[in-house]
């Protein structure tokens, strides 16, 4: 049996941010494509991600590799799967079968020339409904800030057959840890069979979140950089990458041969004005404890950049890079 695993994965964000007693919570949704090698990650103004290659124990990196993986981790018993969401109970025999395959019915006709005897037979075939080319996964992560520091775990997978608001046809309990190692060394584990590095943008609307991590203890907790030679710069310099935009306007009248010029000041960028940030992240694979973990590397404010007049959005610029991992500076 020939196994494809999916092409998009949607991943469904559940974001937590603990503070004081009271936990703030906003989801979001965002497509990736885990088996790709070298495509655009499929979310508006996003760019592309590269599969990491630190592990010398890897083995078999096609492009289907962790759609595979994940299927024999269920077939063999290793992995638990439940039904619509919710995990109660895991599938198992027959149910978990109807879960992985479709069956079909072809009725066969055959002919004996020497005999001339005739014979129909009606077979039943097996068709996989995972992994395929239709397969998505819908995940549901927390983003955590916590100790001036954003976190990400996964809670589940779902797996879907089309990219629909259909309950998913079962679901893979996922046992996400945080990651207090650097990425590099918990790269090289031998039980890290793949690993993957994105970039995408993303919005947090809870401005409790975003006001913390426009915080100067968040950004004197951790190195902040330029967001294109990455040397580093300071409170300063960073404050000036706040300010808002300057524009001149120069007012002309028909008897004077000097036109009057006005500055206009941008207000400042805070919480109010940066809703979207663009985050550099891991995510691995275990084989031991078949789970998927993630890593925040570094985290960046952007802001909106709209053609001439205010019209259309025409991509997202990054102010400057926050950088939880040195593994980031490499990149």
């Amino acid at each position: 049996m020939k196994i494809y695993s999916s092409k998009n994965i949607i991943v469904c964000i559940l974001f937590l941010l603990p503070f004081c007693l009271m936990g703030q919570k906003e989801t979001v949704h965002t497509t990736f494509d885990l088996d790709a090698e070298m495509e655009d990650v499929m979310v508006p103004f996003q760019r592309s991600y590269t599969l990491k290659v630190l592990n010398l124990n890897r083995y078999d990196k096609d492009r289907f590799f962790i759609g595979n993986i994940l299927f024999d981790e269920i077939d063999e018993n290793k992995m638990a799967v439940y039904k619509n969401g919710k995990p109660k109970k895991a599938l198992q025999g027959e149910t978990l079968d109807a879960a992985l395959n479709h069956y079909s019915l072809d009725t066969i006709y055959t002919f004996d020339n020497e005999t001339f005897e005739e014979e129909i037979m009606v077979v039943e075939n097996e068709i996989p409904r995972f992994p395929t080319e239709n397969t998505v996964y819908d995940f549901q992560q927390e983003f955590i800030f916590r100790d001036n520091k954003l976190n990400l775990n996964i809670h589940s997978i779902g797996v879907k057959e089309t990219n629909d608001e259909n309950d998913p046809i079962f679901v893979i309990k996922n046992k996400s840890k945080e990651i207090d190692e650097t990425a590099e060394g918990y790269l090289r584990r031998p039980q890290i069979v793949w690993a993957k590095n994105f970039y995408y943008t993303i919005p947090f609307e809870n401005k409790k979140l975003r006001n913390a991590l426009l915080s100067d203890v968040h950004f004197n907790k951790h190195a902040v950089v330029e967001p294109s030679e990455y040397d580093v710069i300071n409170i300063e310099d960073i404050k000036k990458h706040l300010e808002g935009d300057k524009y001149t306007l120069l007012d002309y009248k028909p008897n004077e041969p000097n036109p009057k010029a006005t500055v206009i000041q941008d207000s400042i960028r805070d919480e109010r004005v940066i809703l979207h940030f663009r985050i550099c992240m891991d995510l691995y694979y275990d084989i031991e404890t078949q789970s998927l973990n993630t890593k925040i590397l570094a985290i960046a404010p952007q802001v909106e950049q709209y053609s001439d007049g205010g019209g259309d959005l025409l991509y997202y610029r990054t102010l400057f890079w926050i950088v939880y991992d040195d593994e980031f500076l490499k990149q």
